[in-house]
């Protein structure tokens, strides 16, 4: 038994189908608070890596600050 599929159906079934896709989208609304907290974390954890590294090199030279 073969059931003939117009495009109709086709075009019937992808319209269902983004219907129910839309429920599972991110907007691009809630993605933005998100993304700005991880920039942020992330810098802060590279400057406190460039900051050891500096500390480490000045500290290791020996050279002090005559203040």
């Amino acid at each position: 038994m073969k059931k003939d599929v117009s495009n109709s159906d086709i075009l019937e079934a992808i319209n269902e189908f983004r219907k129910e896709m839309k429920q599972c989208y991110v907007s691009i609304d809630r993605y933005i608070p998100v993304e700005r907290l991880v920039y942020g974390l992330v810098g802060l954890v590279l400057v406190a890596v460039v900051g050891a590294i500096i500390a480490l090199v000045v500290s290791n030279t020996g050279i002090q600050a005559k203040w």
